[in-house]
């Protein structure tokens, strides 16, 4: 009888949860996939951002001799960028800076020795943050067999970590000298609304990398104002 009485007492307890919208239907659980198509589409649509690109392992070619090891920028999508490049100087065995601003298809790049602006081809700099939002929007698209990799907090932020790997080639919107037919293993941090906070690529991406070779990338500053004029 007890037994009895418990059972009708539960189903009770049921109807009446489903009826008061206690028990609600359960929500579809986000897929990898499906948060990178949201950061896709979040991402492609940003305005301006700053940004730190550093190296914890290896270096970029800037030009030759000069290895550049960090770069710290602002952008104003889609066309414009100001940069200042810590790099390393073979030939004179010091750390050196140099400062890069480009805007639509003009550039100039400060020389490393005299500091004075000199024009140069957008083209020709070993990388290009003219349209970063849509370049790395393109590019969290392109991360093949994405998983979840965890949750850390940045800045008092909850972010979700999902892990997987790109094609080189997919970098060279971002980096025009990436390798061809190279693999390199991605993981980005991706606040809920889609904002990429974090990325962080290991592999082979240009020549002259080795598969320890690490570069990390931030971002904060989202749609916040900025002005770029180019220099004189």
């Amino acid at each position: 009888m007890r037994r009895l009485s418990m059972s009708v007492l539960l189903a009770l307890l049921a109807v009446l949860a489903a009826s008061c919208g206690v028990l609600s239907p359960a929500t579809p659980t986000a897929t990898a996939r499906s948060v990178l198509e949201k950061a896709s589409l979040r991402m492609s649509a940003l305005q301006t951002a700053a940004f730190l690109l550093e190296h914890e392992q290896g270096t970029t070619p800037l030009m030759p001799g000069v290895g550049m090891r960090s770069v710290e920028g602002r952008v104003v999508l889609p066309s414009s960028f100001e940069l200042e490049v810590s790099a390393l100087a073979a030939f004179m065995s010091a750390a050196i800076k140099v400062k890069v601003v480009a805007q639509g298809d003009e550039a100039f790049m400060t020389d490393p020795i005299s500091g004075a602006w000199q024009r140069v081809d957008p083209e020709a700099l070993p990388f290009d943050f003219r349209d970063l939002g849509r370049t790395l929007g393109d590019i969290v698209m392109g991360i093949q067999e994405p998983a979840f990799g965890g949750e850390e907090r940045i800045g008092g932020v909850q972010m979700r970590i999902i892990t997987g790997w790109v094609a080189t080639e997919s970098l060279r919107r971002l980096v025009p000298g990436a390798l061809e037919g190279e693999k390199v293993e991605l993981q980005v941090w991706l606040e809920e609304e889609g904002l990429l906070r974090k990325a962080r690529i290991q592999g082979k991406a240009v020549a002259g990398d080795t598969g320890e070779s690490v570069r990390v990338l931030t971002l904060h500053s989202f749609d916040q104002p900025v002005q770029i004029t180019l220099p004189g």
